[in-house]
């Protein structure tokens, strides 16, 4: 259940009508994890999939296009599957512009939306990415045995993971 603003739709309810008490979201009955930043929100679905809504207008949804400016309601990202972690960040050039990033089990982390200035780190720099791309030069190395991520965050123009055992390095990315 969300409440605030809803000038793009982040709340998920089908409308964009401010909300002064929590409101359910449409269509989402699996979530295990909710992130919100700018008008944008995201949730990682029990089964490992991602979905998002709210401000599409630098493709923070991840279906490919920005034809759409805004969903007010959840709308499936296109190519990610796995996920471990799912997190949403803002600019700080504008704060309505969003991005998104999911760290997936095979320990890959993948970015889409706003990617002003480089930010993502993502091979192509280029802005908006309408869908996931692999961040560059992180490919966590094999283990015996899968690590776990035991913490994500995500901040202006920045990803943080931490995974356990402790053995798996953590790492971080941070924009221009």
């Amino acid at each position: 259940m969300l409440f605030r603003s809803n000038t793009r739709g982040q709340l998920g309810d089908g409308t964009t009508t401010k909300r002064a008490s929590p409101v359910l979201v449409s269509g989402i009955t699996t979530a295990v994890e909710v992130a919100a930043g700018g008008a944008t929100t995201c949730a990682r679905l029990a089964s490992g999939a991602a979905t998002c809504w709210g401000s599409n207008t630098r493709g923070e949804l991840g279906t490919g296009s920005v034809a759409e400016t805004e969903s007010t309601t959840p709308t499936t990202v296109t190519t990610v599957d796995g996920a471990a972690a799912i997190s949403v960040g803002q600019t700080a050039a504008d704060p309505t512009l969003s991005f998104a990033c999911v760290l997936r089990l095979n320990r890959k982390a993948y970015c889409w939306g706003a990617n002003a200035n480089g930010a993502l780190d993502i091979a192509a720099d280029t802005d908006p990415h309408e869908i996931p791309l692999e961040i560059v030069g992180y490919d966590g190395p094999g283990l015996p045995t899968a690590p776990t991520l035991t913490a994500a965050e995500i901040g202006d123009r920045r990803v943080t993971a931490t995974w356990t055992p402790a053995t798996a390095p953590d790492w971080q990315i941070t924009g221009y």
